[in-house]
């Protein structure tokens, strides 16, 4: 059995024996779903139809107590035994499906036999008598939902099915709230305690007993905005289009940015004490030995934190400042839709941010030629709009760092790790000397694909033709399991853990936000958002996803709230651990050589990917900050001249420069995340230096790199790798990056002549 239902947001279905609104959209829908289908339905709903008749072109059973109702041509029943065994017949006589229409006693006693519901969920509410049991809490889950209409109200059509029906593959996300009511409680809770951090404004130093106090309540306060952050943020990136998580979204900011304000005076006003009283302190109250790590940590910041006043100030701009990088999400998530273009078959198909990949994977030239000047069609029409966001951007983080007594922007940034500004620059200069391989590589991808000139839709095609590599997304999870075997039992428990319940959401979808990440709070599992498409790089996607979540994991399972978080320094290195794992047993385990080929294609693709064209990106950011900083003004032409030449400079010569990829700046969300991308190549050079000792199974390697997962922040980043065996002050680490890509090189040339 099936229902189909129009619902508010609050599961609400009538007043007064009639529907809450009546759009015509939804009516027709009801009429294609249930044309030709047997009704179930109470006699109030059935006298509520249209003039009271059986609608047409449809089976009518009415279950009713009234022994004096009869309709002529529709089945009347007294009782739930007897409806099923007249449906029961009807089904087997007529050969067709049962839908039940109404109204909510009915529905509530039928609700055990029933496997799947069609809900048109209205994003409004109404005064109502009637109401349907909340799905999500009746062991259904979403499957299928529809784009988000507009008109009189905004409604959008859903799909339901039983969960033991159907293998699901969206988040579960009830572990954090079992509903919006239960977040805008606990929202609302929040707001109100929050309040009591200003309890301690002028108090922190009055005894350790105040201050151990008040850090209790400050971080109690931040674990609870954190919960409602998470469930917020991914509600929202679940469907970027629905306005109610874009409200809770926005109320969230606006409530951080209130707790900012409230808290501001807190680091001030530790910090006008010297170090020596809070030692004091420490020794005098133990369990303030607790927060030890975190008060250095405030105490290193100190000649960066400004006056109370001027804290409030910015903290109160923190929405304003945080405008540009939001504008772009939503226009490169929400609002841009991006052309029809003919796949293989000739067959039209919508290209979006998650099929892209996919389609400059074909073999097909023309395909991979049409599918990039269609997605960057879209930037370039953009791209006053877009450089003004960037530059917006960049402007405030150039402000702020001024105004806490950095001398750059990318100071400011790195000083939050304690990472030296020497890493980031030797990283620069250490892609720079391996070019020479860079260039032997592009000029084996030019040959191999008999090319006159290589084109940027030429280099993520597959070098190995007419090598089927697909992986259904089951396939991917056994696959995951058994590659990070070498670390043990109880890590791929956990990752069998995620892969069932419902840590992850697979699929790609409309308003679904593109990409893939992990993200989740310390009372969560760490969630994972794919756009899985059936493919290697998917498949290499989802391990490397999972490797962020299990760091997480292992981190909230042995760390305290307050140190359980870890600094994006660290956060790239089990992924790309992992990567280099599945790697190892892809190319163990697969006998055939074009496949071998393939995955060896693959593995330089993600140095590619990794080391190069991300070092590119943090020389593009250093240049671009650099000038902002130094007084300039950058347009859409001032990007994409510096983004042109320093494609031309990675690549070598070896690719041709057009106008497309010169505005590819336009629609990188990492941009707008101050000095990241650079991390993705650090980590992939610590990872390497981890995987080969786990791998050929060195005295500790294995104890130290589980050790460093379940470090959090418990130390700076450069101390808590020292501690699992890695010096990364060291550039040795990304020069043996490089080198197994050059031996790599060499090896796919070899490969390629036994062609």
């Amino acid at each position: 059995m099936k229902w189909i239902f129009s619902v508010d947001r609050n599961w609400h279905i009538g007043l007064n024996n009639d529907l809450l609104v009546r759009i015509p959209e939804d009516l027709e829908h009801f009429k294609q779903i249930t044309m030709g289908q047997i009704l179930l339905m109470g006699r109030k709903t059935f006298v509520s139809l249209k003039e009271g008749e059986p609608l047409p072109g449809r089976t009518h059973v009415v279950l009713t107590r009234n022994k004096d109702f009869y309709v002529p041509g529709v089945y009347i029943v007294r009782s739930k035994k007897q409806a099923l065994e007249c449906i029961e017949t009807l089904v087997r006589e007529k050969k067709r499906e049962v839908f039940l229409i109404g109204g909510e006693s009915v529905a509530r006693q039928f609700i055990d036999e029933t496997d799947e519901a069609y809900i048109t969920h209205v994003e409004a509410s109404f005064e109502a008598d009637t109401k349907l049991p909340n799905l999500c809490k009746e062991g259904f889950v979403l499957v299928e939902r529809s784009p988000l209409y507009h008109g009189d109200y905004d409604y959008y059509f859903a799909h339901y099915k039983r969960k033991d029906k159907v293998m699901d593959r969206t988040w579960d996300l009830t572990k954090m709230f079992a509903d919006d009511e239960a977040f805008l409680e606990e929202f609302n809770r929040v707001t109100e305690e929050a309040k009591k951090i200003s309890n301690y404004e002028g108090r922190l130093l009055e005894s350790p007993s105040t201050l151990l106090e008040a850090l209790r309540v400050r971080e109690g306060i931040s674990r609870r905005f954190e919960k409602l952050w998470t469930y917020g943020h991914l509600h929202h990136d679940s469907d970027t289009r629905l306005s109610r998580y874009q409200n809770y979204q926005a109320q969230l900011r606006g409530a951080y940015a209130q707790l900012g304000a409230l808290a501001a005076y807190f680091e001030p006003e530790l910090l006008a004490a010297p170090w020596e009283q809070i030692l004091d302190f420490m020794e005098e109250n133990q369990e303030l030995g607790h927060y030890e790590q975190l008060l250095r940590d405030i105490f290193r910041h100190k000649a960066h934190v400004l006056s109370q006043k001027e804290e409030e100030l910015l903290a109160s701009l923190g929405e304003v400042m945080a405008a540009p990088s939001t504008i772009f999400s939503y226009l490169d998530n929400a609002d841009f839709t991006f052309p029809v273009i003919k796949n293989e078959k000739g067959e039209e198909v919508e290209l979006t941010q998650g099929n892209y990949v996919l389609f400059m994977e074909s073999e097909d030239r023309q395909v991979r030629k049409e599918a990039y000047e269609a997605l960057y069609s879209v930037y370039k029409a953009h791209k006053n709009t877009l450089a003004s966001t960037l530059y917006s951007h960049i402007k405030a983080q150039v402000i702020e760092a001024k105004l806490r007594n950095f001398p750059s922007a990318r100071a400011a940034q790195l000083h939050g790790n304690s990472i030296p500004e020497e890493v980031y620059d030797t990283l620069i200069d250490s892609v720079e000397d391996a070019l020479p391989a860079m260039g032997k590589y592009l000029d084996l991808r030019k040959k191999h694909l008999g090319v006159d000139a290589l084109h940027f839709y030429d280099i993520y095609a597959p070098l190995v033709k007419e090598v089927e590599y697909r992986l259904s997304y089951d396939e991917a999870g056994d696959i995951i399991q058994l590659a990070l075997a070498p670390l043990g039992e109880d890590y791929v428990g956990v990752v069998g853990q995620g892969l069932r319940d419902r840590w992850i959401d697979v699929d790609e979808r409309p308003g679904k936000r593109s990409g893939a990440y992990s993200s989740g709070c310390y009372d969560s599992v760490p969630y994972m958002l794919l756009n899985y498409q059936d493919n290697v790089s998917n498949l290499f996607t989802l391990i490397h996803e999972m490797g962020h979540s299990l760091h997480s994991y292992y981190s909230a399972k042995n760390q305290p709230y307050i140190y359980a978080n870890y600094g994006i320094f660290l956060a790239e290195i089990a992924s790309t651990f992992n990567e280099a794992l599945l790697n190892h047993y892809l190319l163990e385990t697969e006998e055939d050589p074009k496949k071998r080929l393939y995955l060896i294609n693959h593995y330089l693709e993600t140095f590619k990917g990794t080391l190069f064209r991300q070092t590119m990106f943090a020389e593009f950011e250093k240049e671009i900050y650099s000038r902002v900083e130094a007084g300039e003004g950058l347009s859409s032409e001032d990007f994409s001249r510096i983004y042109g030449e320093l494609n031309d400079k990675y690549f070598c010569g070896k690719v041709e420069i057009d106008e497309n990829i010169r505005h590819e700046w336009s629609r990188i969300p990492h941009f707008y995340y101050n000095f990241y991308v650079y991390q993705y190549a650090t980590g992939l050079s610590a990872a390497t230096s981890f995987a080969k000792g786990v791998l050929d199974k060195e005295e500790g390697a294995l104890e130290g790199y589980l050790g460093f997962l379940k470090s959090g922040s418990s130390d700076y980043p450069v101390e808590v790798l020292l501690k699992a065996g890695l010096d990364m002050r060291s550039p040795q680490p990304v020069k043996e990056a490089l080198e197994i890509f050059a031996s790599l090189v060499d090896e796919f040339e070899k490969l390629l002549e036994l062609e």
